[in-house]
């Protein structure tokens, strides 16, 4: 063989290193040996060693500024100097929104000293009522735990499709979904936007989408036939007086002595508080119950 033979050929396949054998660092100058391309306002850019994220440069100095805590943004004002703003901001609001009303028709903005009194009534009548409603619920708890509520109708199920209203049939009640009952399917987009927002600019009122046959969308909305209904569901009727009164004078005749097994004796009894009616001694004026 001659000389040449022993040369390796570039041809040849590299020697794979083993995993236990560490593989040596890169060299800054094998990744970048001109860093003339990379001098940019005088300061000479290193890739080949990345700065620590959590390192900070002088150019990142520059643009940091100490912006304070959260709490430095809070201060602290007295009581009165609150009111103030509160009493300024609602005089301004009153004097916008109401020109050229009576400005001594509200006593509260007669003066800072009149409305520092009207706020301190404020406080203490919702002082008050949160006491009130605390003993309402402790008395509510304790007479739940003394007696035992009985349930309406003595427990016993209604019959398929009757409501708890004088058992009336409706589709109001637990189980609506029967044999004999044709339920509507969802009204259309143009029908909503009739009884919706068109509605909304009449004088007529705005009214839930009357139950009607399915349809293929061949046939406008407006011509499709209505679902027959129960007489208590048909909301849409404007009941004569004859429709009030007549039921009133059955119900006060025939019902009266039934009335406890229609709705609930204990809730009839519980309707009369006596003793318990926490809001029966009312130290609370009407006109503070109102500025509420």
């Amino acid at each position: 063989m001659d000389a040449h033979s022993h040369q390796k050929s570039p041809l040849q396949p590299l020697e794979i290193a083993s995993p236990d054998q560490p593989i040596p660092p890169t060299q800054p100058a094998a990744l970048f040996s001109d860093t003339s391309n990379f001098q940019r306002d005088g300061l000479a850019v290193n890739r080949a060693q990345p700065r620590n994220p959590h390192e900070i440069s002088e150019d990142d100095n520059q643009e940091m500024a100490y912006v304070g805590s959260h709490t430095q943004s809070w201060t602290w004002s007295s009581p009165r100097a609150l009111q103030e703003d509160l009493y300024s901001v609602a005089k301004v609001s009153v004097e916008r929104h109401f020109r050229g009303y009576d400005r001594d028709l509200l006593e509260a903005l007669k003066g800072l000293d009149k409305w520092c009194e009207h706020a301190t009534n404020l406080k203490m009548v919702a002082i008050k009522l949160e006491q009130r409603r605390i003993m309402e619920k402790e008395l509510y708890q304790r007479l739940r735990s003394e007696n035992q509520i009985h349930k309406a109708f003595g427990g016993r199920k209604l019959s398929i499709g009757m409501g708890a209203v004088l058992c009336h049939h409706t589709l109001w009640c637990a189980d609506y979904k029967t044999d004999w009952r044709r339920l509507a399917p969802w009204p259309s987009i143009a029908e909503q936007k009739w009884e919706g927002e068109d509605r909304a600019r009449t004088k007529v009122g705005r009214y839930f989408p009357l139950p009607r046959e399915p349809s293929n969308g061949s046939v406008p909305w407006n011509y499709l036939p209505m679902i027959t209904s129960s007489p208590f569901d048909q909301i849409w009727k404007i009941p004569s007086e004859l429709d009030i009164l007549y039921p009133m004078s059955q119900i006060n005749a025939e019902v009266e002595h039934d009335q406890h097994a229609l709705l609930n004796q204990d809730i009839l009894d519980a309707m009369e508080l006596g003793p318990n009616d926490v809001w029966a001694k009312d130290d609370l004026s009407l006109d503070q119950l109102i500025s509420l």
